[in-house]
């Protein structure tokens, strides 16, 4: 387990934009709670979510999310 999978919310993690693009994605994090069928990214667009997609395992880390 690591900062950015424990707990139902992970650690917020930066998303570098690119240089032609200002309005790109830019923070996401891992949400895992119980209402959540199954884990996922989410990502924010200047602190608004802006899109999800699940995952079954961290990215970090590797460890073995909610499926």
């Amino acid at each position: 387990m690591c900062k950015y999978c424990e707990g139902e919310y992970g650690k917020t993690f930066k998303i570098e934009q690119s240089s032609d693009n200002t309005e790109s994605i830019t923070e996401g994090f891992i949400s895992n709670t119980k209402d959540d069928k199954v884990a996922g990214i989410v990502l924010l667009k200047h602190g608004t979510a802006f899109g999800v997609f699940d995952i079954p395992y961290c990215p970090f880390c590797g460890r073995k999310l909610r499926s």
